[in-house]
């Protein structure tokens, strides 16, 4: 039994010893820094400001690697676009009537055409308009004279 309590005790003693070591360790590390300390106090905003300066570096070179993908992704569009416009058209969901009807809408020449269709069928509708009141006006003289 005095051979068990023996060791515990020396464990004890040697764990008491360890810690105190430490802390003087520790005493002395502290006592070493007292002159130190701006000299630390300014490495380690230095420090900082590299830290900073690294973030900020790697946000600049993100942002650049995105807008040279965006670029690639133009540069790539614009080249397909060249070669089969209609194919990057329906991949975009634009037929070619869609295709056309813009094209006629958009040129003044197709413009003035419409225009003159409307106007054609204005006329026509204002022709017609114009005999039918002429044939119920002569309807309603040849039922008179009929009456008579």
């Amino acid at each position: 039994m005095n051979g068990r309590y023996d060791r515990e005790s020396s464990e004890a003693s040697q764990t008491v010893n360890r810690q105190n070591s430490i802390n003087e360790g520790t005493e002395a590390a502290v006592a070493k820094q007292d002159p130190v300390s701006p000299q630390l106090a300014a490495l380690a905003r230095k420090e900082k400001l590299i830290r900073d300066q690294v973030k900020a570096t790697q946000e600049r070179s993100s942002c650049f690697e995105s807008e040279r993908a965006e670029a690639n992704s133009y540069k790539q569009w614009k080249e397909r676009i060249a070669q089969d416009p209609l194919g990057v058209l329906n991949e975009a969901g634009i037929s070619y009537e869609q295709l056309s009807k813009n094209i006629m809408e958009d040129d003044p020449s197709a413009r003035e055409l419409k225009k003159v269709q409307q106007e054609i069928e204005a006329l026509k509708k204002s022709q017609v308009d114009s005999q039918t009141k002429q044939y119920e006006q002569l309807s309603f003289i040849l039922s008179a004279k009929w009456k008579r």
